[in-house]
């Protein structure tokens, strides 16, 4: 039987602009109107990963995650339109 790996967790909080608010082991950007991509580092393997609004105001969904990245929209609450939105996230995975 193969030696199970321990999980790792990686979180954080970024900004509506896309820089870092809070956290490391990451990288993260805006790429347009309330889309991000938060990056992680080379070897880990993710297996899942969720975000939270960072304010009362909006609301966040993880919208794809493949080797070593994830993709979040934000959304006003108040319009339900995709928007700028500061939010936290945790990533769960294991180094390969």
């Amino acid at each position: 039987m193969e030696k199970r790996r321990q999980p790792e967790i990686i979180a954080g909080r970024v900004n509506s602009d896309g820089t870092i608010a809070a956290g490391d082991g990451f990288t993260s950007s805006r790429t347009s109107a309330g889309l991000y991509v938060v990056t992680l580092p080379a070897g880990f393997r993710l297996v899942t990963a969720t975000a939270s609004p960072a304010t009362t105001s909006s609301f966040t969904a993880v919208i794809s995650f493949g080797s070593g990245l994830f993709q979040v929209s934000t959304f006003a609450t108040n319009t339900a339109v995709i928007s700028d939105c500061p939010f936290a996230f945790t990533a769960v995975g294991v180094q390969t």
